[in-house]
């Protein structure tokens, strides 16, 4: 079938200067320290039959920064977009482009295969749309989030949120978590998590997907994405399925820093 792009999905790349650097060469606004960015968006689409398969992404990518910077801030996109990692000197356009074209041909290919299916339950189209936001930042550290929404297929679509917070020196990972303070927080985050679902504490147990061992001790374990930086607390984000039913959707644990 003929491939054709979609009128509001053409493929772009937008820029807009937005708020200083990561590198300390650089001049920094007088009135301000934050790193600036500048917006990047790039989409693609594909017409199958009364049906349309898409793929977006938006990024909000660090100006004026090192090239270490630079180098750690794609290699990460590229993990989290699970591309492969890109030389080029414009990696984070390069690997943008390339999430769009490979997610939209696949799930193109997903709805050629269901077309039959989806026409039956009047499905009209396979997506997923990326958004990486700055969502903090200190005079140390910046945090993004990933969010990402899909659908192909099944009974409901997925959803992904995940805080990421990074050393403003050179943008590598920050290490929030001590080894001998995880059990500390495992405590804290089992306290409250009662709360957050709304389920009775001694209920809290049998209703979360965890593995016996942690039933047997009484705590939660840390999320697999770790934790991540907000303006006034230590963030613990679960995904979907990661210790609840779906209809939970994604728990989140706020550890003020008071």
């Amino acid at each position: 079938m003929r491939k054709m792009k979609v009128k509001d999905l053409l493929l772009t790349v937008i820029f807009s200067i937005t708020v200083v650097s990561c590198d300390s060469d650089k001049k920094k606004a007088a009135d301000s320290d934050l790193m600036e960015t500048h917006e990047g968006t790039d989409s693609v689409g594909h017409k199958v039959g009364d049906a349309v398969a898409y793929a977006k992404i938006r990024i909000d990518e660090p100006d004026y920064i090192s090239e270490i910077c630079k180098k750690n801030f794609s290699m990460w996109l590229s993990t989290v977009l699970e591309m492969e990692k890109s030389s080029d000197k414009d990696a984070v356009h390069s690997l943008a482009s390339t999430f769009t074209h490979v997610v939209a041909a696949r799930h193109e290919n997903s709805l050629k295969e269901m077309q039959t299916v989806m026409e039956e339950y009047h499905v009209d189209e396979f997506f997923t749309t990326v958004n990486i936001s700055k969502s903090y930042e200190s005079d140390e550290f910046i945090t993004y989030i990933f969010d990402e929404e899909s659908y192909e297929g099944g009974p409901h679509g997925s959803h992904i949120n995940m805080g990421y917070t990074f050393k403003k020196s050179d943008l590598s990972l920050a290490d929030l978590i001590k080894p001998e303070d995880v059990r500390k927080y495992r405590k804290a985050i089992t306290d409250r998590l009662s709360g957050v679902l709304n389920i009775a504490p001694s209920s809290l147990m049998e209703t979360l997907f965890i593995e016996d061992d942690c039933k047997k001790e009484g705590l939660v374990p840390l999320p697999a994405g770790g934790a991540f930086l907000e303006d006034d607390s230590l963030v613990f984000q679960y995904q979907q399925y990661e210790i609840v039913p779906y209809s939970y959707g994604l728990p989140c644990v706020k550890l003020p820093y008071k």
